[in-house]
């Protein structure tokens, strides 16, 4: 089981990344892997509460080069590469101010998803916990959640509801996000095409979940 970040753990790390100390060093001194202490630097970065030198160069560039950063980073593997090595990556902000949303930049830049969800197929709605970096998705599949999450990391299952088909799922699915969307988070480990819209940072009205997407 995956330890949860703390406030006293993140300012730890943020002195010790301010003293210049290395991934690698403030990993050992705080009892977690190099990783996960990147990934760490990642979100504070794009939280604003540590700085980066490559922060704000995005905005000097075109919406074609903006475009084309997605698709360089359309790969999980590539999205993920550059978060080890501190890359200052194109987040939702200011794709949302060219583009007008996120969708819109993806649309644009021609990246599609293809979950291949049968709408006569039984499909659980889940709210799963993202240990390492510390938020909250709702989605829908037709898989196990160990295989569809096989590549991601460490997770806790919070709920899981089933209905007898696609469409019931993706309509309790609406209803539900529809009350967190003010908590909406991109994920650091989704990349760029990832369900980011389905996940967040707080469980404030998550009390109500099974009893709220029951069958009626």
């Amino acid at each position: 089981m995956g330890k949860r970040w703390t406030i006293q753990n993140e300012e730890e790390i943020i002195k010790y990344r301010n003293d210049n100390l290395t991934a690698e060093e403030v990993a050992t001194l705080i009892g977690r892997t190099t990783a996960a202490v990147k990934l760490r630097y990642a979100a504070l970065v794009k939280a604003g509460r540590l700085c980066n030198k490559g922060n704000g160069r995005h905005d000097h560039l075109s919406n074609d080069q903006l475009l084309e950063l997605l698709k360089k980073y359309r790969k999980l593997s590539a999205w993920r590469a550059a978060i080890a090595e501190g890359e200052s990556l194109p987040y939702p902000d200011i794709m949302n101010r060219r583009f007008g949303s996120w969708g819109n930049a993806l649309d644009l830049a021609g990246i599609t998803i293809d979950y291949g969800l049968q709408k006569d197929k039984p499909t659980k709605l889940y709210l799963i916990h993202f240990i390492e970096e510390d938020f909250y998705k709702v989605g829908i599949t037709q898989q196990k959640l160990s295989t569809r999450f096989k590549s991601y990391p460490e997770f806790n299952t919070l709920e899981v509801i089933e209905f007898p088909c696609l469409e019931f799922a993706k309509e309790k699915e609406k209803l539900y996000l529809s009350l967190v969307k003010e908590y909406k988070y991109l994920p650091l480990i989704w990349g760029p095409s990832g369900g980011h819209t389905e996940c967040f940072q707080t469980l404030d009205k998550i009390s109500c979940f099974a009893d709220l997407l029951k069958i009626e």
